[in-house]
């Protein structure tokens, strides 16, 4: 007859799974993990050397540094991120400001050139000689005229070409002043002779054909256009230019009613293409007088007033003696 077996103490069981008595780390001597099943003795054995442990520990840490490193890296990160988006806006904001500016100082520049035109028409007018003046200005002039592709420049190019522009636009500025001071001193000598010079516009309308070569829209052959055409509704007045005497008022050829005034012994205009005379042969006129109304006598293909400017009986640019 088989006795009932009995289940082993724990410390029997221990001595059968353990072969060696389990001795301080070392870390070469080689090690065994006991693993038990359960409590009927069964266990198993799984062998490792003792640097495991520090190796483990130590992948442990580093691990853990790595992961730290990593978090701290990627706030880091996060902080930059934050910090361009900030720049890029400011940047963004400056670029729109300097854009602004720039568009002022060309505006500035625009009407520098405008005050240098404005300067050689009355020198022009009261035969003032500038072409001396012009070539000790060094250009300045001819830069002011130059376009500038401002959106495909950088930054660092537009502030340099900015303050390029700045400074010849102090020196024209501050010639131009000179030169003024010496057209008033002028025109207070020639005061009266000025008065008797074209400068203002003599109808008011579009501006639609210049002076010089051009393709006839009659003929449609290239001739000179001995002066300006402005395109104007009938009957719009017509003023004269500058102080003078009519010398002509009638039908004149491909012209239509055309008039002449004499405004001094250099100066005459002429009208073309009128609808009607307000003023008569020999009566004297002011600057800014209705004299006669826009047409569209002759050879024309619309209403409007061709104007032409006669110094010292050659044929000149109206747009040099007109101010206004």
């Amino acid at each position: 007859m088989l006795g009932a077996e009995t289940a082993a103490p724990p410390g029997r069981l221990f001595a059968n799974c353990v072969a060696d008595e389990f001795p301080l780390a070392m870390f070469l001597k080689k090690y065994k993990l006991l693993i038990f099943r359960n409590n009927e003795g069964s266990c198993r054995v799984v062998p490792f050397w003792g640097v495991i442990l520090p190796g483990v520990a130590l992948a442990f840490l580093l691990l853990a540094g790595s992961t730290l490193y990593l978090w701290n890296t990627t706030r880091e990160y996060d902080a930059l991120l934050d910090r361009r988006e900030e720049l890029e806006i400011t940047i963004s904001a400056q670029h729109a400001q300097l854009l602004a500016r720039a568009g002022d100082v060309f505006s500035l520049a625009d009407k520098t050139r405008g005050i240098e035109d404005f300067n050689a028409k009355l020198g022009v007018m009261l035969s003032f000689d500038r072409k001396q003046d012009r070539m000790s200005r060094g250009g300045a002039s001819g830069y002011l005229g130059k376009p500038m592709p401002v959106a495909l420049m950088s930054e660092r190019q537009l502030t340099r070409a900015l303050h390029g522009l700045l400074d010849d636009m102090n020196t024209s500025l501050a010639m131009e002043e000179t030169v003024q001071q010496q057209i008033i001193a002028a025109m207070a000598i020639q005061s009266d002779e000025f008065a008797r010079i074209p400068s203002i516009w003599p109808v008011r309308g579009r501006f639609s054909s210049p002076f010089g070569y051009r393709i006839n829209p009659i003929t449609k052959q290239r001739h000179l256009h001995k002066g300006i055409d402005v395109t104007a509704k009938r009957g719009t007045p017509v003023r004269a230019p500058a102080d003078g005497v009519v010398v002509y008022a009638q039908r004149f050829s491909s012209y239509g009613l055309t008039m002449e005034i004499r405004h001094s012994p250099r100066f005459k205009t002429r009208y073309a293409h009128l609808s009607a005379f307000e003023a008569e042969v020999g009566q004297k006129v002011k600057r800014g007088q209705v004299v006669a109304r826009v047409g569209n006598t002759g050879r024309s293909t619309a209403s409007h007033l061709h104007y032409e400017v006669h110094v010292d009986g050659r044929l000149k640019d109206p747009m040099q003696y007109i101010l206004n």
